[in-house]
């Protein structure tokens, strides 16, 4: 049974790090701005109960760009992220729901991170392209570089102070 368990906590050790995830841009089938000039698109989506939202891009209509990169601290590669695009309209009316684009953590993870290309869905039809970059880093090489500064700042703090002692 020990095994077993150590074996899970390992499993959990490898699917945990930080994700930088840059919402870049998306190319919009999709035209929700019926009456008043272009559509103002923005992205939202949530992981481990916390609501990220990319500002509006505004007049941007179809070809909205955003390059807004947020730090994630992955507990799971199983996790699923849901992108939703919005059109920003007047303070008084709703906005328009644009699309959804559903996301794996793993694809988003693998190989370091990369840029990828997601379709985004309204209903039953493809709305447009979602554009992301990402770069992962596992909580292990995260402990590897925390590890070898501390290292470099003890051996400063001994430089330094062999240093003084010198000069005195």
């Amino acid at each position: 049974k020990q095994d077993k368990e150590n074996r899970l906590n390992d499993e959990d050790f490898y699917n945990k790090g930080q994700l930088q995830l840059c919402i870049r841009s998306a190319l919009l089938e999709r035209d929700t701005a019926k009456y008043f000039g272009q559509m103002d698109p923005y992205v939202v989506f949530h992981y481990n109960d916390l609501k990220y939202e990319t500002l509006s891009a505004d007049e941007r209509g179809r070809f909205p760009v955003w390059n807004q990169t947020f730090d994630l601290n992955i507990n799971s590669m199983k996790d699923e992220i849901i992108f939703k695009l919005y059109d920003k309209d007047l303070g008084f009316l709703p906005d328009d729901a644009i699309g959804w684009v559903s996301a794996k953590l793993s694809a988003l993870c693998i190989n370091g991170g990369g840029e990828f290309d997601f379709e985004i869905y309204y209903d039953d039809d493809v709305a447009g392209t979602l554009r992301v970059l990402t770069k992962y880093t596992p909580i292990q090489e995260m402990s590897l570089n925390y590890d070898t500064m501390e290292i470099e700042i003890d051996i400063k703090d001994k430089e330094m102070t062999n240093n003084f002692i010198e000069a005195e």
